[in-house]
C-alpha cells in the first residue's frame, strides 16, 4: 500500500506549483516529486490537476495500491 499526499500553490500569478510524496505504510518515503504549470487562479482546479499529476506519477512508478489525499475540500 502506498499513500500518495498532493498539494497545489498558486501564489505566482498565471501558473501552478503542483507536489506530491509517495509514502509505503510504514511511512518511508518511496518517490517524491513537484510541477509547475501554467494556470488560472482556482484552487480548486489546481488541487485536482495536482491529483490526477500525482495518478500518473504513481503509475509510472509502477505503484498499483494507492491511496491519494488532498487538502482540498
Amino acid at each position: 500500500m502506498i499513500k500518495i499526499n498532493t498539494d497545489a500553490n498558486l501564489q505566482i500569478h498565471g501558473s501552478w506549483g503542483l507536489g506530491c510524496v509517495s509514502r509505503d505504510e510504514n511511512g518511508l518515503v518511496m518517490a517524491t516529486t513537484t510541477w509547475q504549470r501554467n494556470g488560472f487562479e482556482c484552487a480548486a482546479s489546481a488541487e485536482a490537476f495536482g491529483i490526477l499529476s500525482a495518478m500518473k506519477f504513481a503509475f509510472d512508478c509502477g505503484f498499483r495500491n494507492v491511496i491519494f489525499e488532498s487538502d482540498c475540500e
